[in-house]
């Protein structure tokens, strides 16, 4: 969500861009599910960044919101 935001992405525009709906962009973003390696690739390069990128910054998320590893 954060990179999606510093370049200004809306998430309708990103879903289309991936040929998803917006609520599986909306539900990568919130943990619900995650994106298929297939969708990690498509969705770095919509993203203009890397998958580890992707990978790092969700799970910095996850240890944020753990109150037993925060």
């Amino acid at each position: 969500k954060v990179r999606r935001l510093v370049l200004g992405i809306n998430q309708p525009t990103l879903a289309d861009r991936l040929s998803v709906s917006v609520a599986t962009v909306s539900n990568w973003e919130i943990g619900k599910t995650s994106p298929r390696v297939c969708d990690l690739v498509r969705l770095a390069a919509a993203l203009e960044t890397k998958v580890a990128c992707l990978l790092v910054e969700e799970m910095l998320s996850e240890v944020c919101q753990d109150p037993q590893l925060g």
